[in-house]
């Protein structure tokens, strides 16, 4: 007999659904808790787990009792529901896990660096400035899939009367992790000649990471 375990992993404080975690589901057990089974949630922070019979039941285990640890991409524990086992589960169980913060503060963050150069953006024109971004996990396994809504850029610093940017495009490298960024100064603005410094943040479910590039326009 199939059971299945479903469910939503959400931010405690907003209830924002949290993707890119790791839910495992546990049969409590005397002496060794059983594995039922692992999955990562998705963009939303929903989960499904489907597991047998077999996987947990022995000779006076009829029904599983059932809780979930949360763990971050890189195994990170981040929250466990062991304090309230589901005793006695019936076939198909739902939770909503609300994580707290001290939970969110532990999810795995990015590792992002960047390098900024003007090799057709100058003072007085609207070519794009060109921002080339390394995103990797915290163990170095490069981030894919990612698009503009994943990035912000904010000069922090500008040339003298200079304005804010917008992203406009965003392309993926050869290389997995790497990705080139566009910008171009807000409405009808131009480069200003100076220094600018870019606040550079990376934000893909709760994997954050942030950065600075800089770049002298002339």
């Amino acid at each position: 007999m199939l059971f299945k375990i479903t469910g939503q992993v959400v931010e405690e404080k907003s209830g924002q659904g949290l993707a890119g975690l790791i839910v495992k589901a546990y049969d409590k057990d005397l002496f060794y808790d059983d594995l039922l089974g692992y999955v990562d949630t998705d963009q939303d922070g929903n989960f499904q787990i489907t597991y047998e019979g077999r996987d947990f039941q022995e000779l006076f285990d009829r029904k599983p009792d059932i809780y979930l640890k949360i763990k971050s991409s890189d195994w990170q524990d981040i929250y466990s529901t062991e304090k309230n086992v589901r005793f006695e589960a019936g076939q198909v169980e739902s939770f909503r896990v609300e994580i707290p913060e001290e939970g969110v503060n532990k999810m795995a963050r990015l590792i992002v660096t960047a390098f900024s150069e003007d090799t057709i953006a100058a003072p007085g024109n609207r070519q794009p400035n060109y921002i080339i971004v390394s995103v990797t996990d915290i163990n170095g396994v490069p981030v894919t899939g990612l698009g503009i809504s994943d990035f912000k850029v904010d000069p922090m610093i500008v040339g003298p009367g200079g304005a804010l940017v917008n992203i406009i495009d965003v392309r993926a490298g050869r290389l997995p992790g790497f990705y080139h960024i566009n910008v171009l100064p807000i409405k009808k603005e131009t480069w200003k000649q100076g220094v600018y410094i870019f606040a550079v943040a990376v934000e893909k479910g709760v994997h954050k990471g942030q950065t600075l590039a800089t770049v002298l326009m002339d």
